[in-house]
């Protein structure tokens, strides 16, 4: 997936995966920075700031988790995952 966002850099599925294979892997600070990448090329790219959110949580930097999240909801308070995010940061009180 390297080799894909190398050659098509405008191309945002890859980041999508490669920093959720990060994610998964005990990386959520690899799949933090590939997640901000993208958001620099489309900052309003509401599943790229939920995932970031998940990976700041991870991390345990949840102030800027719930930073990243409003500024989902900011952008589409209706969405799916941004529903499912609100929900489980207020299950653990953030």
């Amino acid at each position: 997936m390297q080799k894909c966002i190398a050659q098509y850099p405008g191309f945002e599925w890859p980041y999508q995966n490669l920093s959720t294979i990060y994610s998964a892997a005990g990386q959520a600070s690899e799949a933090e920075l590939l997640i901000r990448k993208l958001l620099l090329k489309n900052p309003h790219d509401v599943v790229s700031w939920c995932n970031l959110a998940s990976f700041q949580v991870k991390q345990g930097k949840t102030q800027r988790a719930v930073k990243s999240y409003k500024t989902a909801h900011q952008l589409s308070p209706e969405n799916e995952r941004v529903v499912s995010l609100a929900h489980w940061l207020h299950d653990h009180n953030l």
